[in-house]
C-alpha cells in the first residue's frame, strides 16, 4: 500500500500502519511524504478509511501490488 500524507501526519501514519498489523517500508520524501507499507489483506480497507479520515479526504491509500513476506508478529 502507498499513502501520501503531509509531514505533520507522518508519525501518526507510522502508528496507524503498526496498529493495522503492517510493516512500514521505505518512505519517499517530496512535497508530501509517501508512506509505503505491507499490510495484511484484511486490514487494507480499514487502513484506507483511516488514511482518508486523518487527511480529511485529501489522500487515500492505494494498493500497488501484492507481496508475500515473512514479517515479525
Amino acid at each position: 500500500v502507498t499513502a501520501p500524507c503531509p509531514y505533520s501526519l507522518f508519525e501518526r501514519m507510522k502508528l496507524e500502519v503498526e496498529a493495522a498489523g503492517g510493516v512500514l517500508g521505505e518512505s519517499e520524501y517530496a512535497a508530501d511524504v509517501t508512506v509505503r507499507a505491507l499490510l495484511p489483506e484484511d486490514a487494507v480497507e480499514a487502513f484506507s478509511a483511516r488514511v482518508t479520515e486523518l487527511t480529511a479526504g485529501a489522500a487515500a491509500a492505494e494498493v500497488v501490488g501484492e507481496a508475500f513476506k515473512a514479517v515479525p508478529r
